[in-house]
């Protein structure tokens, strides 16, 4: 365990002790146990990322001294594999969809590769003195962006959010960053996680050239992220910059940066507890008993919503969604025309160029338009707590309760946001999502996972439901590639015997390729995103129940100490005013966490 753990796990048994002491309302230990639970268990992965043929095999077993991952292989054939230290036996281990783990010997590696169509990832375990020296980091290596069949995506999107940093490869001849590369990087940096370059088969290029493409991939990322972000050159014997930037990463900043929004959440909602009951302590019965009152018609409120709100806030929000994602889908696809175009004429790989192309739109388009159908849906929510602002007013406790509420909802609802489920559904609903989701699904409790229980599970991840539901989504769109891109690849053929060419494929690609990846989305969107739409409402709905559920439980303690000798309630408060300061100093501590 390394210190970053002990430091976040000690915060949050102060935090657990506290919660108990001031008989806090129990949703709020619980939310602490579970970031305890994942905690405990999270592992530090390094995935290694590029196009498929970068080097990214190659450059692992250099790094291991030793060839163990297959590199002549085919991107149907690739796996995301994980590379674990151990002192015991070695072996490997194909991971199906549901978690089982079918055993392989080292000797056999070649045979898992075989069968990639039977798992969406696999282990390594390896007694490997270079491995064991980058632990707690473990290397993935992830299939290459080309892979071309709907699993490898998926193990593409379940890995994605799962690194706490990112090793990227392409290759020094491709003379620049890719536009496929370019976005996986836009993806991670929206994660919050960081990432070098590096510069791959560099010996077969002259030290010039190879000068010349770093300045150019040093300019695109500082325009694109700013600096700092490594730019190095490898070739297939010498990985030395790699292991020095395993060796400098900072994982224990990164492990308390990872649980920093989840940590401070639980901070703040303690130190909310206390100060009510503090507040409480010093005001009549008689408003005690009016905010008491107002909460319970507040909850019954959000319970008696009629099936047919519910059924209209489905229709608009999964309408709306279909039509504002289809629109950048269609605007990604014609900004890229030229792109394609240029494909199409030097015959390379348009179908994963437009695979691509739709899936980074597609991921892009629906964390940003699902997270604000959450927000809308926090807000539709408000009337049943409107009243509630003057009851707490009263008590001089909460000056705007009914927008510190919403905002409260709204900021819970984005805490968990860069973590992906991985559940066996192919369309699950949120809630299902959630109970199977996990940066550490399968090899670890992670903390998705650890929060998805019947308190935390309503932290409905714009991301997590984007994972979810874009998987048969891109799928469809696969099985329909073929068949209209086939007279388009036709004409790339002509382009020597007719000038007039390229205005024939630009004129097919907005006449008939992109409505008809448009047409298939409208058919695939609208049944999904309702589904996660009406899991979105109920996961709102019961996070309501939920907040007021927990502040009635402390105006209850606080009325009961109302009840007690004046003595005792001054004791208790005296109390409560202790708690509150040890949470006062936790606070600033986890201040320090967050990640510049």
């Amino acid at each position: 365990m390394i210190k970053a753990q002990d430091e976040v796990l000690d915060v949050c048994d102060r935090l657990h002790t506290v919660a108990m002491e001031g008989a806090l309302a129990k949703d709020k230990a619980e939310k602490i146990e579970a970031i305890q639970q994942s905690v405990a268990g999270q592992k530090l992965l390094v995935p290694v990322i590029g196009e498929f043929s970068s080097g990214k095999s190659t450059m692992i077993n250099t790094i291991l001294q030793q060839n163990v991952l297959p590199v002549a292989i085919t991107p149907e054939t690739s796996l995301a594999t994980e590379l674990h230290y151990t002192d015991g036996e070695e072996y490997a281990e194909g991971i199906s969809e549901d978690g089982s783990a079918t055993r392989y010997e080292i000797s056999q590696m070649n045979q898992l590769t075989s069968d990639a169509d039977k798992f969406r990832s696999a282990r390594v375990y390896l007694n490997n003195q270079q491995l064991k020296s980058i632990e707690p980091l473990v290397l993935v290596d992830m299939p290459g962006f080309e892979a071309p069949k709907a699993q490898h995506n998926k193990a593409i999107l379940e890995y994605l959010d799962k690194g706490i940093f990112y090793i990227v490869l392409m290759k020094v001849t491709d003379g620049t960053i890719q536009r496929s590369l370019l976005n996986r990087l836009r993806e991670i940096d929206r994660l919050g996680r960081k990432f070098s370059l590096f510069l791959s088969n560099a010996d077969v290029e002259q030290p010039s050239k190879v000068a010349e493409v770093k300045q150019i991939c040093e300019d695109i990322l500082s325009d694109e992220f700013g600096c700092g972000i490594s730019v190095s050159a490898i070739d297939n014997t010498d990985a030395k910059s790699v292991t020095e930037c395993l060796a400098g990463i900072d994982i224990n900043a990164l492990f308390k940066g990872l649980y920093f929004s989840a940590t401070n959440e639980s901070c703040l909602s303690v130190l909310e507890g206390l100060n009510y009951q503090i507040k409480a302590s010093k005001v009549d019965a008689g408003k005690i008993q009016d905010a008491e009152d107002e909460i319970r018609r507040s909850i019954e409120k959000i319970k008696s919503t009629s099936e047919s709100d519910i059924q209209h806030m489905k229709s608009r929000y999964s309408g709306s969604m279909v039509n504002n994602i289809i629109n950048d889908v269609g605007d990604a696809l014609s900004n890229a025309e030229g792109e394609i175009v240029s494909a199409v004429m030097a015959k390379s790989n348009v179908e994963h160029l437009l695979n691509e192309i739709v899936r980074s739109s597609l991921v892009q388009s629906m964390q940003q338009r699902i997270g604000e159908v959450n927000d809308s849906i926090v807000a539709d929510f408000s009337d049943s707590v409107k009243n509630l602002s003057e009851a707490f007013r009263d008590m001089d406790i909460d000056l705007n309760y009914t927008d510190k509420i919403v905002g409260t909802m709204q900021d819970s609802f984005k805490t968990l946001m860069t973590f992906i489920p991985s559940g066996k559904s192919k369309i699950p609903s949120i809630a299902n999502a959630m109970s199977g989701a996990g940066l550490g699904a399968s090899f670890g409790v992670g903390l998705s996972t650890a929060l998805a229980t019947p308190i935390a599970s309503t932290v409905a991840t714009a991301l997590g439901v984007t994972a979810t539901a874009i998987n048969p989504i891109l799928g469809a769109v696969f099985v329909l590639l073929p068949t209209v891109l086939g007279g388009l690849l036709g004409l790339g053929v002509q382009k020597m015997k007719n000038g007039n060419v390229e205005t024939q494929i630009r004129s097919k690609l907005s006449g008939e390729v992109f409505p008809q990846i448009k047409s298939k989305l409208r058919m695939e969107l609208p049944d999904i995103l309702q589904q996660q739409v009406g899991g979105m409402i109920e996961q709102v709905r019961a996070r309501y129940e939920e907040m007021l559920s927990s502040q009635q439980q402390e105006l209850e303690k606080a009325m009961q100490d109302k009840v007690s000798s004046a003595q005792a309630a001054e004791e208790n408060t005296r109390k409560l005013e202790g708690l509150r300061t040890q949470v006062q100093s936790i606070s600033q501590e986890i201040a320090g966490w967050r990640i510049a």
